[in-house]
This record gives structure tokens, sequence and C-alpha cells, in this order.
């Protein structure tokens, strides 16, 4: 629905945004290596608690980069989830033992 309003608002990139830009998708693009590289070497369930390292790093990042912390409600919603990974980790680990 969103995306009906941006032929109105849509400014284009000047060539300063242009090399954070780039550099975004390259790194996107080797992390997306990296990880599929993990899922073809490794069981998926002993992989898959490590995406949960995304949480603090992308809160720390909207901190250093965007100047922006994130609200009480929102660190509420990273703790259950990383709390949840944690928890089906440590199952998971029981059940193989």
């Amino acid at each position: 629905v969103l995306s009906l309003v941006v032929p109105f608002v849509w400014v284009w990139p000047t060539s300063k945004d242009l090399f954070p830009i780039v550099m975004t998708g390259c790194f996107c693009g080797l992390a997306n290596l990296t990880m599929i590289a993990a899922y073809r070497g490794g069981a998926a369930s002993r992989i898959a608690p490590f995406n949960y390292v995304q949480l603090p790093f992308a809160g720390l990042m909207g901190i250093l980069v965007m100047n922006s912390f994130p609200t009480p409600l929102a660190l509420l919603g990273m703790s259950l989830i990383g709390l949840s990974g944690v928890i089906n980790a440590w199952l998971e680990s029981r059940t193989r033992a």
C-alpha cells in the first residue's frame, strides 16, 4: 500500500549517498553468502540461533549511525526475541544429549 505514494515523495539519492548505498549492498550480499555457506555446511537447528546476534548489532547501529535509541517497548521486544532464541537453542541441545 505504501508503494502507491512513492512516486509522490521519492527523492533521488545524491552522489554523496552513493557510497553508503553501494557499501550497504556489498556487505549485505557478503552476509547472505556467508549464511548460505553456513547452512550448507551445518544443521539449520545449530546455525539459526546465531541470527539473534543481529539484534544487539541492529540496536547499536541505530544508536551510532542514526542517533536513535530504541524505545522501552522495542527493547522489551528485542529481549523477548533473544530470550526465545536462547531457550530454543538450550532445548535443542538437551534433546540431542
